[in-house]
């Protein structure tokens, strides 16, 4: 109803009504739209506002009270997720009598998407106010099970063939049925929507609801279910956070999908920047509400409304996709006034005429010439606006001839003629003048200009980095040939030119530019006619190739191709087909490598397409680049093939085979990636747990990590799948010895692992193990492995744990033992650790033997190697230095606990207060109150940085006998801190508190949860500690139930990797005692590649065999029958132990004078050296049969 229907009467009276409130009156206008004139009077005689908008809708609620069917439908509607189908409620409420009823009467207070049938409230506030009314019972209290009725209605039908099956979750959570809500909470629920391409927020927050619902049951195992399903969606939405694949959804139709992924409930899904640009494609397919409203939102408005720009950022790409965007949305002059307001710590000008150009540019792409010539005003008011002027003149005049404005492009002409008169200008683009004038049809003017025109120098430019418009850095020097050659009529190049670019690192490249220029030249001039290209092609298209030293980015190769084919595409004949061609035959030689990616193929492709290339030819090519496109790489890099591939089959009009892409795609991202792959070491540690519950099983399990494992990591960066296979090898080595030394050999055979680093690993296990011989290992590790582990292995948890595995395992051992084998480890730091390694082995050592209750002086060992150096003191500011300085005064006049407390009160901001009083509690000999422990934790509870220190007081007041006190203090600390993961002091304070309620704790464990999901979002740090969690939540975790949904989760995520493919067998493990697996294994390496190892491996073995080890004198002489080269390496080691002790060897020399009859000349002569050591007579059967080397080093006469 327009207002001009209205009489003046009415008009005031709902002036009157509405008391100025907008909202009021959209109600209004809608309630009275379409009504007879008979009806407005009456209409509005019935409208109750006061002031308060609750009036106007407690007015209507009176109004329907007795139509109990409108208010169950109006409870209904105010408890639907997200847009209302009425069409939905139609099929199982009422029909469609009733909802035309519904609609006439309540109809007001929604407003209608494009489709009539999807309403939304026009305002929460009507929501939130149904949503009230309707929980109340007749005697007008809230009822709980009123509101979870009209919730399993909803979750009743909202799996309707018609409706989306999503949200049922999400119902039945809120209907608090545990049952329905149980069958439906598994992985495969979200894993289908993901597939489907549901976006990340609306799954995520469907599992978050489903979440808070589960811990309110206290439910373990659905818990988990819940966080793996979460951290498979992180994963996902990690891995396409660089694909902007919404226009792709757009382009195939599948909107309220790309909606979806863009808007949440009328907040940004998305980054700015790309939402920005999707709303140009969402103008272009008709939906200009959705794309006003997303534009609104991602506005960058603090850079817009003036907050200043450091040096350090830069919001360039959002401004100026901004602009661009904006130029549908705002008025000019909002848009040139919000660039001018911009404002930077440092410089600005430059941002500011850019911003401005590209204003101008995009008015001139869209013949708003208008709206052009306003930007234009706007130059002559900014630095360097003139030269931004005339840039806006050089794109614009060749556009308004195009367009055959008679009157305008002369008198633009002369006013950009009058402003390059100025030197300055004229120096930095006169050749864009002389192009201008050439394309506008003034030879003369533009050879002219050239004449007087810098040639371009050769330059190194900036072609590495990722941005398409470095090329344009070359533009000057690509110019001025392609009008040196279009205005001279001579397509052949300067000589001192060529013996110029000859020298030059990137002389091929300019070359090329050059042949391109002299292509160009060829469609705007008459020169060349005879111009054959084809000879030219080769260079052209190989130019990249063999550039020492010099990495091309892609999207400058990409821009190369661009600006070539645009070139070719202006030749008369068949250059296109011979360039086609040519690419076809680089490519069948190539397999795809970074010289010819699948996106640089792809991309030429289709500017083969633009350029006139047959239809049957792109298509032929765009299937091969399909099938090699996801050979390699990264998962986020396989998405991006998968998208980039889906829009050019697009562009050729096939959208059955980009809906393929698109689907391969949602499959490719469920991909273990670069961040997100530190996760598989959880995995092995549940393995475990598994393997513990069900050994029968073990060794199936972990030959399937050990291939998923070895197939994730050629997908991800950095160090993840080896730490992985550390973790692996250890737990299996600890399970069972001689499995885990199969999986190191396996691991290390198929470069899984940083071999000294899995060694480590698995020595930790192995101190570990009940049935080990800690010194022997002691022995062992200081002499083969210490040597060999750099600075990261030794400052590592694991190297830690290691250190802390012997002085506990040599504990158990007499006092003169243990002194003696500490000392030894101390001798071996001090002769085998490198200088970077030394002091970090002694304190490990130090802090080991302090905690386990042993004085350092008894070991040779001082207080100054447990220091360590803080790398950051020195980069302290003055004034913090000077803060602590005083802290430190205060504390040092404090004699009484009351002192302690007023400190702490005056000084509890300073940066060093925990770290301070921690120290002075610690060290101080007054005697604190209950009341003034108390005054401490109340002074720190909240904040974050403090916890150790309130632990510490809770600590202190148990032990004064205030253990309800400590404990109330504890569940404060837990319940008041906002952390943004669960620290290891939160989980340790749960433990602590278990012991003195289980129950108890456990329920304050479950709010504290909830309250934290709903604050915070990090399902992969949750399952980095579900092994300490879970425990809390239940007296016995269900293993082997947890396993199974892990089993699951890794199924899902590594889904996209070919696991099969990896060959991987290892035998059942044969018992095998702990140290003859450990000697196996340094025997290993008896005859090593690596001279080092393999003397640390005989040094080893000399001193184990001067120690007695228990079974390695028999080890060794069973390894003496084998390999020559091993036999030998080892009878030097006997040689050895002969001359220094030769009673170690009685009880070997019948094996020795079995060695004595090999017909291996080596091996006898070492052997009989032994025995004469020994005092053995010797006697030596000759053997006329040689071995068959000597066939090979011995010529037999002719």
């Amino acid at each position: 109803m327009s207002p001009r229907s209205l009489t003046d009467l009415q008009k005031d009276n709902i002036h009157d009504l509405c008391r100025g409130n907008p909202l009021v009156l959209t109600y209004i206008v809608t309630l009275i739209k379409g009504r007879p004139d008979d009806d407005i009077e009456q209409l509005l005689a019935t409208i109750e506002y006061t002031g308060n908008i609750k009036s106007l809708y407690e007015g209507y609620w009176k109004k329907i009270q007795a139509n109990g069917e409108i208010q169950h439908l109006l409870a209904l509607a105010s408890r639907i997720k997200g847009v209302i189908d009425i069409r939905w409620l139609q099929t199982w409420r009422g029909g469609p009598v009733a909802l035309q009823r519904f609609e006439r009467e309540a109809g007001h207070f929604f407003k209608r998407e494009r489709d009539a049938s999807r309403w939304l409230f026009f305002h929460n506030s009507f929501k939130e106010f149904l949503r009230t009314k309707t929980m109340e019972v007749p005697i007008g209290r809230p009822s709980e099970d009123a509101d979870r009725k009209y919730f399993r209605e909803l979750a009743t039908h909202a799996g309707d063939a018609g409706h989306s099956q999503f949200d049922q979750i999400y119902y039945w959570a809120l209907a608090r049925d545990p049952v329905a809500f149980k069958s439906l909470v598994t992985q495969e629920y979200f894993a289908t929507q993901l597939e489907r391409g549901r976006s990340h927020d609306a799954i995520t927050r469907d599992i978050r609801s489903a979440l808070d619902y589960a811990l309110e049951l206290q439910d373990p195992l659905l818990f988990t279910r819940l966080v793996l399903a979460g951290a498979g969606v992180e994963l996902r939405e990690w891995n396409m956070q660089h694909t902007e694949f919404v226009p792709t959804l757009l382009r195939l139709e599948e909107h309220e999908t790309a909606l979806e992924w863009i808007l949440d409930d009328h907040a940004l899904a998305m980054p700015p920047e790309p939402a920005l640009r999707a709303c140009l494609e969402l103008l272009d397919k008709g939906f200009s509400s959705e794309a006003r409203e997303i534009f609104d939102l991602a506005e960058p408005l603090d850079y817009l409304n003036g907050r200043v720009i450091s040096r350090h950022e830069n919001p360039y790409p959002i401004i100026k996709t901004w602009v661009e965007v904006a130029t549908r949305f705002r008025k000019v002059d909002e848009i040139s006034e919000s660039i001018l307001r911009l404002t930077f710590d440092q410089g600005g000008d430059d941002y500011r005429g850019n911003l401005l150009y590209w204003q101008a540019i995009t008015y001139a792409m869209l013949s708003r010439w208008d709206e052009h010539d306003r930007v234009l005003a706007r130059f002559p008011g900014i630095p360097d606006g003139n030269y931004w002027e005339c840039m806006v003149y050089f794109y614009s005049l060749p556009e308004l001839a195009r367009a055959g404005d008679p009157v305008r492009v002369p008198r633009e002409f002369d006013k950009l003629d009058d402003m390059m008169v100025d030197e300055g200008l004229h120096r930095r683009c006169g050749i864009e003048h002389a192009n201008v004038c050439y394309k506008l049809g003034k030879s003369d003017a533009a050879r002219m200009l050239l004449a007087t025109v810098e040639v371009p120098e050769i330059r190194e430019g900036n072609l590495d980095a990722p941005n398409k418009e470095h090329l344009m850095e070359y533009r000057p020097f690509i110019l001025y040939y392609q009008l040196h050659y279009a205005l001279s009529g001579r397509l052949y190049h300067d000589e001192e030119v060529l013996e110029e670019i000859a020298t030059h690192r990137l002389g091929r490249f300019y070359r090329a530019l050059m042949e391109i220029s002299s292509i160009r030249a060829i469609s705007t001039s008459n020169v060349g006619e005879d111009f054959d290209v084809s000879s030219r092609l080769e260079l052209l298209i190989t130019v990249f190739e063999d550039f020492e030293g010099w990495a091309f980015h892609h999207d400058t190769i990409e821009a190369y191709f661009e600006f070539l084919i645009h070139a070719i595409s202006t030749l008369k004949g068949t250059a296109i087909r011979s360039f086609c061609d040519l690419v076809e035959r680089e490519w069948e030689d190539d397999d795809g490598g970074s010289d010819w990616s699948p996106s640089l193929r792809r991309s030429i492709v289709m500017y083969l397409r633009e350029a006139g290339a047959s239809e049957e030819w792109i298509v032929a090519q765009l299937s091969l680049i399909e099938e090699m496109m996801l050979s390699s790489g990264d998962a986020s890099g396989k998405v991006g093939q998968c998208q980039e591939q889906a829009d050019a089959w697009m562009q050729v009009g096939d959208k059955a085979k980009a809906r393929t892409c698109i689907a391969r795609m949602y499959k490719e991202t469920w991909s273990v990636a670069f961040r997100r792959d530190y996760q598989m070491e959880w995995w092995v540690d549940w393995l475990d747990r598994a393997n513990g519950k069900e050994p029968a099983r073990a060794v199936e399990r972990i030959t399937r990590l050990c291939k998923i494992i070895a197939a994730v990591k050629p997908v991800t960066e950095g160090d993840a799948p080896a730490y992985a296979a550390d973790a692996l090898i250890e737990r299996t080595f600890q399970l069972e010895p001689d499995l885990g030394l199969q999986a190191l050999h396996w691991c290390a055979d198929n470069e899984q692992i940083y071999y000294f680093r899995a060694l480590n690993a698995l020595f930790k296990a192995a101190l570990n193990r009940p049935d080990s011989n800690v010194p022997i290992l002691v022995e062992i590790y200081g002499n083969f492995l210490l040597p060999f582990l750099n600075d990261h292995v030794v400052e590592s948890r694991t190297t830690r744990a290691v250190v802390e595995g012997m002085v506990r395992g040599l504990s158990e051992a007499t006092g003169a033992f243990f002194t003696r084998s500490i000392k030894r480890f101390l001798d071996c730091i001090s002769v085998y650790a490198s200088t970077n390694t030394w002091k970090i082995w002694r304190r490990s050592l130090g802090l080991a033997l302090r905690g386990a209750g042993f004085a350092l002086g008894d070991y040779g060992m001082v207080e100054a190697d447990l220091e360590t150096v803080d790398p950051f003191s020195t980069f302290l500011p003055d004034s913090q230095n000077e803060e602590r300085q005083a802290f430190e005064r205060d504390l040092g006049s404090v004699h009484t606990g009351d002192d302690l407390v007023r400190v702490a009160e005056h000084r509890a901001s300073n940066f060093y207060a925990v770290e301070l009083i921690a120290q002075f509690i610690n060290r101080t000999d007054i005697i604190l109150s209950i009341g003034n422990i108390t005054r401490l934790i109340d002074l720190f509870v909240d904040k974050n940085y403090a916890s150790s220190l309130v632990i510490h007081l809770c600590t202190m007041l148990r032990d004064r006998g205030a253990r309800r006190l400590a404990r109330d203090k504890k569940k404060t600390l837990v319940k008041v801190q906002d952390y943004f993961t669960l620290e290891d002091w939160v989980l340790t304070t749960f433990e602590d508190l278990m012991h003195e309620d289980r129950e108890d704790t456990r329920a304050l464990l479950f709010s504290v949860l909830r309250e934290y999901f709903k604050r915070h979002w990090y399902p992969q740090n949750i399952l980095d500690i579900l092994h300490r969690l879970l425990p809390l939540m239940i007296d016995e975790v269900p293993v082997m139930e947890i396993w199974h949904e892990i089993e699951r989760y890794i199924t899902y995520v590594t889904s996209s990797v070919n696991v099969d493919a990896v060959a991987c067998t290892f035998q059942e493990g044969r018992h095998l005692q702990t140290m003859m697996v450990v000697y196996d294994l340094l025997l290993d390496h008896v005859d090593h590649l690596v001279s080092s190892l393999e003397r640390a491996c005989l040094r080893t073995c000399k001193v184990l065999l001067l120690e007695n080890a228990p079974d390695f004198k028999d080890k060794l002489i069973g390894r003496c029958s084998g390999d020559a080269a091993i036999t030998e390496n080892l009878l030097a080691v006997l040689q050895a132990i002969a001359c220094r002790d030769p009673a170690k060897l009685t009880n070997i020399i019948p094996h020795l004078h079995d060695l004595v009859q090999s017909p291996n000349f080596v091996i006898l002569f070492l052997a009989s050296g032994v025995l004469w050591q020994l005092g053995q007579q010797v006697h030596v059967v000759r053997n006329t049969t040689p071995i068959p080397i000597y066939h090979k080093l011995v010529l037999e006469p002719s």
